[in-house]
């Protein structure tokens, strides 16, 4: 009975501070690694809003201008040929031919983020082109499909999207001229893309 009325023992104190620490510990490692799944999730959502906001505006683009701003070839594989084939930048400055938000372009500087882009279009091998006859194999004229390749490496990041579009007598692409089609103007065809394979 005296003992108890002078409090505790340096034993106990001990034994509590152990037992503190052994239900401590679990539960800042469940906050922790909560907080870092959280961040995750955010980044990888950020990531796919603002990927499907520049493909949105590349998908609508007119062909002339996504190659004369970003076209470049492909091996075999569909894989850009050399570093420097993948242009950066896509005008975030004055010159902005995808028409994109700046926006956007904020929200990929402010997470480091660097955005590439490229374009070209399906050869006529890849569409089993007969020079006898404009319809290939596949149904598509040439110069009338192209394929969109979008790298966005960065901090935590490094996403690839490669995605085949269609000029808009195919697929109606709103705001585009069936005379922007590459496929169906000579002047562009014979002229610009004339030595494209």
């Amino acid at each position: 009975m005296k003992q108890a009325d002078n409090g505790f023992t340096l034993l106990e104190v001990l034994i509590a501070a152990v037992l503190l620490t052994l239900i401590a510990i679990p539960i800042f490692s469940l906050l922790w690694t909560s907080k870092h799944g959280i961040d995750r999730t955010d980044r990888n959502r950020e990531i796919r809003f603002l990927t499907d906001m520049v493909m949105n505006c590349a998908e609508n683009a007119d062909f002339v201008e996504l190659w004369k701003n970003f076209g470049g070839d492909f091996d075999g594989l569909g894989c850009p040929v050399g570093p420097s084939q993948i242009r950066s930048g896509l005008g975030e400055n004055r010159n902005n031919p995808l028409r994109i938000d700046v926006w956007v372009f904020e929200r990929l500087k402010a997470n480091k983020w660097t955005p590439k882009l490229q374009f070209r279009f399906l050869t006529k091998k890849e569409l089993k082109h007969d020079p006898k006859n404009p319809m290939t194999g596949s149904g598509v004229l040439h110069l009338q499909a192209g394929v969109i390749v979008l790298q966005i490496k960065g901090d935590f990041v490094n996403e690839e999207i490669r995605k085949v579009v269609y000029c808009p007598m195919i697929l109606g692409r709103p705001g585009l001229d069936l005379n922007q089609c590459p496929a169906v103007n000579p002047a562009i065809r014979d002229g610009l893309l004339k030595d494209y394979p």
